[in-house]
């Protein structure tokens, strides 16, 4: 399936990506020189930066001369025992000093054992805290889950506004467990990755989320350098981490799970764009 429709990458972390390839140009460059080339109707992403060590990366991408990509600052559970009020600093300097910033995060909490998951006491605490500083940037949130929802629901609920805009990054879990989350959140968007296209335990139940959550509560996002869609692992054995341009895959997944037409679904995921971040 093809489109004219523009699509915009709502999550991805070029930060990671670049490290990972030892890339060392502009955003620019990587676009014409990648390996397996962007659709016609990339419109642009939004680049995550959530491991604070990795902050000074941001001036050359979001910098870079291209007006379609866009920033996010936070820090992600995986990396909560940096955090510090230095660190905080960083973050709030990021979003003062770039318009292109338009949300905080990803934060969240993680209690996958495989991932060695840190304290869940110390995710909570730097998790609510977080929360707290976002709320009164009145920005968007990203929000990284993984085998904690009850505990994510709670600290939001004590933290954020009903009204809050929320971007649920990378749903992997099936409607009875993100449903809470957008029952209580009106404006809580969920974003899926190409783990729609694998056929692993967790896209079955991805799909099924996808398949009953509303349309106008869906965008779309890559999470490069992470997920490769499974149909292009063997044809690309050599380059094992994805790209933004990739969110087309998704879309195309998305379209044949809900039995619409891909151009259909693209408008409605560039809409919750627009109502959740503002951006084309």
């Amino acid at each position: 399936m093809t489109s004219d429709v523009k699509f915009i990458d709502t999550h991805c972390h070029i930060d990671f990506l670049f490290r990972k390839m030892r890339y060392n140009k502009s955003y620019d460059d990587y676009i014409n020189e990648c390996f397996y080339k962007f659709p016609p109707n990339y419109g642009g992403c939004i680049s995550i930066w959530c491991d604070p060590s990795l902050y000074y990366t941001a001036p050359k991408i979001l910098r870079g001369g291209r007006d379609d990509v866009w920033g996010a600052f936070g820090c992600h559970p995986h990396f909560v025992k940096k955090y510090t009020d230095s660190v905080e600093k960083q973050i709030e300097f990021h979003i003062n000093s770039y318009d292109k910033v338009i949300a905080w995060g990803e934060m969240g909490l993680d209690y996958a054992d495989r991932w060695g998951a840190t304290d869940h006491d110390l995710q909570i605490k730097i998790f609510g805290r977080q929360l707290q500083k976002a709320v009164r940037y009145n920005l968007p949130l990203v929000i990284h889950c993984r085998d904690a929802e009850q505990d994510l629901l709670k600290v939001m609920k004590q933290y954020v506004p009903h009204d809050t805009k929320i971007h649920r990054h990378c749903v992997t879990v099936g409607p009875e467990e993100v449903s809470p989350l957008l029952d209580y959140f009106p404006n809580c968007m969920v974003g899926f990755t190409n783990v729609i296209n694998d056929y692993s335990p967790r896209a079955k139940a991805a799909c099924r989320s996808v398949e009953q959550i509303p349309l106008d509560r869906i965008i779309m996002e890559t999470d490069a350098p992470y997920f490769m869609p499974g149909f292009l692992r063997n044809e690309f054995t050599s380059h094992n981490w994805s790209h933004p341009g990739m969110a087309s895959a998704v879309a195309c997944r998305i379209a044949n799970l809900k039995g619409e037409s891909l151009d259909e679904v693209l408008l409605q995921t560039s809409e919750n764009v627009v109502q959740l971040y503002g951006v084309p």
